[in-house]
């Protein structure tokens, strides 16, 4: 909870029925920011390019792009109410998305 208050995302409250609650509207935070503040490798953020390819580059960037913009484009409105974005829910829905191995 220390890396999501410092992240401004939680704060915490003190008292009897002290604890932490969101700092925003559940609609303003999205996943990017949480696993950003967790320092998550979800992102693909430390990932290490120097002396790659140009082609393997651009692919680990578009990548580490699209799951960026999925990741902030989901809130955590968006997981208490149980829907997505029309096109990820479509994208989820794609033949083979399902499978483990990809």
């Amino acid at each position: 909870m220390g890396e999501l208050r410092v992240a401004g995302l939680v704060r915490a409250r003190r008292g009897s029925d002290g604890g932490y609650e969101l700092a925003a509207n559940p609609t303003d935070i999205d996943l990017g920011a949480i696993l950003a503040a967790v320092g998550s490798p979800v992102a693909l953020e430390h990932l290490e390019l120097e002396g790659e390819p140009t082609a393997v580059a651009d692919l680990w960037l578009a990548l580490r792009g699209t799951v960026r913009d999925v990741l902030e484009r989901v809130t955590l409105a968006d997981l208490a109410g149980d829907t997505l974005p029309e096109d990820l829910r479509r994208l989820a829905q794609v033949e083979g998305a399902a499978r483990p191995d990809g």
